[in-house]
């Protein structure tokens, strides 16, 4: 019979991974719980979400959908799809905030706000266009230029870019782990934004210019809220409507603050700060063409943007400094204190 002796390098390789053994066992024990506990957060989450649509919200498709999504990316267990959801999770919740807007919509409509935003507008930019609303007067241009198939097409090109350009420029930043500090600071302004403004569409809803083109200063027909067909537009922007969860929500104007916030995130002295800026001009301008924006809706939304910039840029330099300060103290002070 084959034996070694107690301190043979067989026998102390053995010993070590007996050693080891008790350490991996929690180790693994301990990740398995923490996975176990993300995954069952979101599960409960998701079931609280499908039951408060059903019971105050009107339950819909959307819901299960994002229902099924999300307990999807749970039920893989990996490390890439906890992190997905809990990087991106302020912005799913600004897209449940804004659908869940719709549910509001007969309690938002006798106090739509038409006669002032005109008013305003008029006051401070009729001088661009002959003593009219810029919008109104691109809208009455279109109706009778040749053109109009080709400046629609470039416009709603521009119009639409934003659901495409920032969550892009977002999952280029996120896409290699760990997640970039720029990332998450880009999330925590967006975030904010989005929180002010959905307060500020509760609180003062307002008609954009085409509703005053087509319907005048009355206020909000019935029709509009049940029927889309009743519009007197395109079919497009009738099923657009009607997919809308907010159908006044022209102040402040997210086409208007979108470019100024990513331009404030890259930096005014970013070499690409010319290409986003010529973006945000083309988008400011296909808003006024279409109709959709007053310019002070437009310049209220770069309000919005800059303000949630400024204050994320707070935080950003803030700690860093207060880190370093306390990091440069005496121990004697550190001690005394």
């Amino acid at each position: 019979m084959l034996t070694h002796h107690p301190n043979s390098p067989v026998h102390s390789e053995l010993r070590s991974r007996l050693l080891r053994f008790p350490r991996a066992l929690s180790s693994n024990r301990v990740v398995f719980w923490a996975l176990a506990r993300w995954q069952i957060a979101v599960i409960l989450s998701v079931a609280a979400y499908v039951f408060v649509a059903t019971v105050v919200l009107d339950l819909a498709y959307r819901h299960l959908c994002l229902g099924a999504i999300l307990i999807g990316l749970a039920a893989s267990g990996r490390t890439g799809a906890k992190r997905f959801l809990l990087d991106w999770f302020p912005l799913l919740l600004f897209w449940i905030g804004y659908d869940a807007m719709r549910d509001f919509a007969a309690l938002i409509e006798p106090r739509v706000a038409v006669t002032l935003p005109y008013a305003v507008e008029m006051k401070l930019f009729g001088w661009m266009a002959g003593g009219q609303v810029p919008a109104i007067y691109f809208l009455k241009l279109l109706t009778i230029s040749p053109w109009r198939p080709l400046v629609q097409g470039v416009a709603e090109g521009f119009y639409w870019s934003h659901f495409v350009v920032i969550p892009a420029y977002m999952l280029c930043l996120w896409w290699t782990p760990p997640t970039p500090p720029l990332f998450r600071r880009f999330v925590y302004g967006i975030t904010l934004l989005h929180v002010l403004t959905l307060a500020t569409y509760y609180i003062y809803p307002a008609a954009p210019p085409w509703y005053v083109y087509h319907f005048g200063f009355q206020p909000p027909p019935g029709e509009l809220l049940t029927n889309s067909l009743f519009l007197p537009t395109p079919l497009l922007f009738k099923s657009l409507w009607a997919a809308n969860p907010n159908y006044f929500a022209a102040i402040p104007s997210l086409h208007g603050a979108y470019p100024v916030f990513l331009l404030l995130m890259l930096g005014l002295h970013n070499r690409h700060r010319w290409l986003v800026v010529g973006y945000g001009l083309g988008v400011w301008l296909a808003t006024i063409v279409l109709g959709d924006h007053y310019i002070i809706d437009l310049i209220l939304g770069a309000l919005y943007a800059w303000v949630s910039a400024w204050i994320v840029s707070c935080y950003r330099e803030k700690t860093p400094a207060l880190g370093a300060a306390a990091s440069e103290k005496p121990a004697e002070e550190t001690v005394t204190a």
